[in-house]
């Protein structure tokens, strides 16, 4: 990946502030381009108008909080064909 995709400049490669990966990155305004972006799900559970977040135990942005959320090669398909947490 050579230019940015929404202005056309160059991009640098270079480890973004709270990553650690080398990722390609427009300097100008800070936008990471990823490659190879995954399918990501998530959700927002409520129970007595309070919201569940959990904390991060991995980098990037270990001891963060974060929305329940799980990608694609976290999830088995089960006899039914419906995805399903391992």
């Amino acid at each position: 990946m050579n230019f940015c995709s929404s202005c056309g400049n160059p991009l640098l490669e270079t480890v973004p502030r709270n990553d650690d990966r080398r990722r390609h990155v427009f300097s100008g305004y800070g936008t990471v381009h990823y490659q190879n972006p995954k399918i990501v799900t998530g959700c927002l559970p409520v129970w007595d108008n309070l919201v569940l977040l959990c904390r991060r135990a991995i980098e990037p942005m270990r001891t963060g909080t974060i929305a329940p959320h799980g990608d694609g090669y976290r999830f088995d398909a089960g006899p039914d064909d419906q995805l399903k947490a391992p």
